[in-house]
């Protein structure tokens, strides 16, 4: 099971994403994620899945597999 991590703003305002983006703008995007530690080995979404969210890496990285090659991100 993850466990539930808090958003900072400033998670939010360092990432590249987000540059250029007002800080009143970003207080209102740090209210709304809901963060999680995932365990290593965890799938967070599979290729072809409809997707209703955002997913931002705070740390560590990610697998991708697309068409049967992975991508290192």
């Amino acid at each position: 099971m993850s466990k539930k991590v808090r958003v900072k703003f400033a998670d939010i305002r360092t990432c590249s994403l987000f540059a250029g983006v007002p800080d009143k703008i970003i207080k209102k995007i740090a209210a709304y994620p809901t963060a999680q530690e995932i365990p290593e080995g965890t799938d967070i979404i599979k290729e072809g899945e409809k997707g209703d969210s955002m997913f931002i890496i705070l740390s560590g990285s990610i697998d991708i597999l697309k068409t049967d090659k992975f991508v290192k991100v």
